[in-house]
């Protein structure tokens, strides 16, 4: 029998905390507890996740760090002379790729989904993969609380339902999506039984007999493709063939007097928050944390990584995600001198990132032994597209203009898109060992860079480093959660901002799910209340 041990679980959502919780009770370790909790939330977060997404998980033991990339690939593999993207003679329409506009209750922004904006998933492969090379536990009992909530069903929460009035357009545009969100022919809410598509719950026990091979060989992987190619997508039975995760060292950053682990190229989020972490080092940690010469600072910061982002990694073609260009010594000389003159008179007018809410979440776990595992997971808004008898929603991951800098089809079968998604692990001086991640597109790499500034260069506790207020910059408007003073966000504008204060926290500002170890063993967690965040097992 194997022996228990203490572990904590942040997560988004109660059922998926206390998935990743049961199996520390069954003597799993931090990676079964982050797996169960990973099925479970491609269940009751469905909304944000799903089987038929993609992700990345950070599994490190303290000496090394290893990051399982299971993130959504090109497809088209096996076409007729492999073009190395959608020739311009491709009968485009033939294929199903539509714009939709979403309102975010705060600005609209236009995505494209149906088969056609479909990317080969990965996250059942990662998630089975990662739980054989590193789990403790059979596959079928780290399936089990999620195939269990698959049949029951779970109340929508507060988050999932607001999340549901915005995405619901995508979600009522065909009939096998909106009999499950609209059963009546009524949204949702709060409060109601959300019971996904029944024949997933079927699928989750075969995957937990069978693992990944079911999926991307046998007869879901055959449904999965002739519902492409009849219906306009592009995946094909190569694609899914020959889908692998990926093992990769983790960016490894040494700055604010604490070793940085995070998800590195050709995750483009990781390589940013490192680079935001550089730039910060020296400066952050001299003021209160709230203070207007703080708040100048983060969001001096923010501007020149936007900067950096625009001019060095933009520019590249695609293949750039997978080399460090930012920790080229002379890139980083620069920027520190870019970051000083903002500092020094004000602002510059630059290029920002694309907004957008994003549909992502994210699980960290630690248990006893300081072993930790971080997962982010994303199923974009999704393509509207349910696979029959199997409940995976497909992603529309090729229908993001911020994962597609080259433009839509532009980029070979075989590639992996980039992703904003960054797991990380933070081990500090005295001992603590943080793991954190966070949902909310590219707001997550903001609000992921501010709760670990939060945490090693200004010396708060874990809560009050994610209730903090957060700013984020979208070119040259910064907005910025209510709490902060009218000092600050006077100071901010005097700078050159302009400034968009939010009525209240919200999940705009991402969802940073997080768990601590500290040095005499006591165990802390906190769920970010912007995105519902829940905390479940040992908590000291």
């Amino acid at each position: 029998m194997l022996r228990r041990i203490r572990g904590t679980v942040a997560a988004g959502h109660p059922d998926t905390a206390n998935a990743g919780a049961e199996m520390f009770e069954l003597g799993g370790n931090a990676v079964d507890a982050a797996v169960a909790a990973a099925f479970a939330s491609a269940v009751v977060e469905s909304l944000l996740t799903d089987l038929g997404g993609g992700g990345f998980m950070l599994v490190d033991d303290g000496k090394k760090g290893r990051l399982y990339d299971f993130f959504v690939r090109v497809p088209g593999l096996g076409r007729p002379s492999h073009p190395p993207a959608l020739p311009s003679s491709f009968p485009r329409d033939s294929l199903d790729f539509r714009p939709i506009e979403i309102d975010f209750r705060g600005g609209k922004q236009t995505f494209h989904i149906g088969l056609g904006a479909a990317a080969v998933p990965g996250l059942i492969h990662g998630l089975c993969t990662v739980q054989k090379a590193e789990g403790k536990l059979p596959l079928r009992e780290v399936v089990a609380p999620a195939v269990r909530l698959a049949r029951s069903g779970t109340k929508l929460t507060g988050p999932m339902a607001f999340i549901l009035q915005v995405i619901a357009p995508i979600f009522l545009q065909r009939p096998e999506l909106a009999a499950l969100v609209a059963p009546n022919g009524e949204l949702l809410k709060e409060g109601d039984l959300f019971r996904w598509s029944p024949q997933l719950a079927d699928l989750l026990e075969t995957i937990g007999r069978e693992g990944h091979r079911f999926v991307y060989e046998g007869e879901v992987a055959r449904t999965i493709v002739e519902t492409c190619r009849t219906g306009g997508g592009l995946i094909t039975m190569e694609d899914l063939r020959t889908y692998e995760t990926l093992i990769r060292h983790p960016l490894e950053q040494f700055n604010h007097n604490a070793r940085f682990r995070l998800n590195g190229p050709s995750s483009t989020g990781g390589a940013l928050i490192a680079f935001g972490l550089m730039l910060a080092d020296g400066y952050c940690g001299k003021h209160p944390a709230n203070s207007p010469e703080n708040a100048r600072v983060v969001a001096a910061v923010m501007e020149t990584v936007a900067q950096a982002r625009a001019e060095v990694m933009d520019t590249r073609s695609h293949t750039g995600y997978d080399r460090h260009y930012l920790g080229d010594a002379t890139v980083t000389a620069h920027y520190r001198n870019q970051l000083a003159l903002r500092l020094n008179k004000g602002a510059f007018s630059g290029p920002g990132p694309l907004a957008g809410r994003g549909s992502t979440t994210h699980i960290s776990v630690i248990d006893e032994q300081g072993q930790a595992a971080s997962i982010t997971s994303s199923n974009g808004e999704g393509s509207s597209y349910l696979i029959e008898g199997t409940g995976i929603h497909l992603n529309n991951m090729l229908g993001e203009e911020d994962l597609n800098p080259l433009g839509f089809h532009k980029v070979a079968p075989g590639k992996r898109l980039p992703s904003m998604m960054c797991p990380m692990v933070i081990d500090q001086q005295d001992g603590t060992r943080t793991v954190l991640g966070s949902g909310g597109a590219n707001r997550l790499r903001t609000a992921l860079l501010q709760v670990s500034l939060h945490i090693t260069a200004n010396g708060l506790s874990l809560e009050d480093a994610i209730l903090a207020p957060r700013l984020h910059l979208e070119g040259m408007c910064l907005h910025a959660e209510p709490d902060f003073s009218e000092t600050v966000m006077d100071t901010l504008e005097n700078f050159g901002y302009e400034i968009r204060k939010w009525p209240n926290k919200n999940l705009y500002f991402g969802g940073a799910h997080a768990v601590q170890r500290h040095r005499n063993g006591r165990l802390t967690g906190y769920g970010d209340p912007r995105r519902g965040g829940s905390v479940a097992g040992q908590i000291d």
